[in-house]
């Protein structure tokens, strides 16, 4: 089933902060270990969900940011897009945009990618539940946020849940898509 997209726009402010009945998709996390080398060199090896845009540099078109955001991190993770790309324009004067979809059964995971034109250099995202409690937020500072940004969430009931839009600094075009597996 396609889900389902509204907007609407509000004055609201979204705070990140954690909701009973979320489970994030947690990835396996390998160490490297080689004893040859100094203590100092090992580190842990960032999860794929994270990796896909370690390196993305965005060249300034937010539709076509956005289908290489996807292209790098949708379908690495076996994830296919939900819905269409939805599209609007913003300053950080105005409102937040929102857009609802509904997801069906629970168990299942998403995330969404966004992406902003050259004159925006700071576009948030905030993931709602069906309650309107914020499940995840935007941390980056940049114009192409992924959320959540370290792995797949997973909803445990099924409902109508949103995506607020907001940008922070800068006027211009946004698309955003929400991707599933």
């Amino acid at each position: 089933m396609r889900p389902l997209f509204l907007t609407l726009s509000t004055m609201a402010v979204a705070l990140a902060t954690n909701a009973c009945g979320i489970q994030q998709a947690q990835p396996k996390r390998t160490l490297s270990f080689d004893n040859s080398a100094p203590a100092e060199e090992t580190a842990e090896l960032k999860p794929p969900w994270m990796t896909c845009y370690d390196n993305f540099t965005p060249i300034g078109d937010a539709q076509q940011d956005l289908a290489r955001l996807t292209a790098a991190c949708g379908p690495g993770g076996g994830m296919q897009a939900i819905g269409p790309v939805q599209q609007g324009k913003q300053d950080q004067a105005q409102p937040v945009d929102r857009y609802r979809f509904y997801v069906s059964k629970a168990d299942r995971c998403y995330r969404v990618y966004g992406a902003a034109g050259q004159s925006v250099s700071d576009l948030d995202l905030t993931l709602l539940g069906p309650d309107g409690k914020v499940l995840s937020s935007d941390a980056s500072h940049n114009s192409f946020p992924v959320l959540p940004m370290d792995a797949p969430i997973c909803f445990k009931e099924p409902g109508l849940y949103t995506v607020e839009v907001s940008v922070s600094q800068g006027a211009g075009p946004y698309a955003l898509q929400i991707w599933g597996i």
